[in-house]
């Protein structure tokens, strides 16, 4: 059901959700590439990324549903996101190619283990989105300043620092101390009332 509706939102084009972030956030959007010259937008490249999250919001509300989305694979990195507490997003150039990347993070978690965990990040091509990592219960992301992320494996040493280079990400082979993460500055992203 929710795949089909996200569906009709991606042939109308931006939804209405996106179309209030973007309301609310004229100068962000008016500042990225694309957006006064051409009628390609990078708000356009994320829309099938971030699409999902304001959906998966919106059911959770459902206790029976949210169980269910739980339990498909499909949705249980999203419901990952909705159990974390409040999240939001950045549009930020990272690496400084030109193109800013779509970053999905907690806001104020209450457990230490979302606290400042970066859900979701994307990058753009200037054309289309492209999700680099999604933070699952087994695999957690961190920003830990500047163009890297550390990534903390359940139960595994393979604890990382990825660093983001020209929209791509390259395993250092390190790791990155808990003290060096920081939380990004962001935008709430919350279901728009009916």
């Amino acid at each position: 059901m929710f795949a089909l509706a996200a569906a009709m939102v991606l042939a109308m084009g931006v939804s209405s959700a996106l179309a209030d972030v973007a309301a609310d956030n004229e100068a962000v959007w008016a500042s990225l590439p694309g957006d006064e010259t051409t009628e390609h937008s990078v708000m356009m490249d994320y829309t099938a990324i971030i699409e999902p999250y304001y959906g998966v919001m919106d059911d959770a509300a459902d206790p029976e549903m949210a169980e269910e989305m739980r339990a498909d694979p499909e949705y249980s990195s999203l419901m990952f996101a909705v159990d974390s507490g409040s999240f939001g997003y950045a549009l930020k150039d990272l690496d400084g190619d030109g193109n800013p990347e779509l970053i999905i993070a907690t806001m104020g978690a209450s457990d230490p283990l979302y606290e400042d965990m970066v859900l979701l990040l994307a990058t753009s091509d200037g054309q289309d989105g492209r999700v680099l990592f999604v933070s699952t219960p087994e695999e957690g992301y961190y920003y830990a300043g500047s163009v890297y992320f550390a990534c903390q494996r359940d139960g595994e040493a393979g604890d990382t620092t990825l660093e983001l280079e020209n929209g791509a990400l390259k395993d250092l082979g390190e790791v990155t101390a808990v003290e060096m993460y920081e939380q990004l500055e962001l935008e709430p992203i919350a279901v728009p009332e009916a």
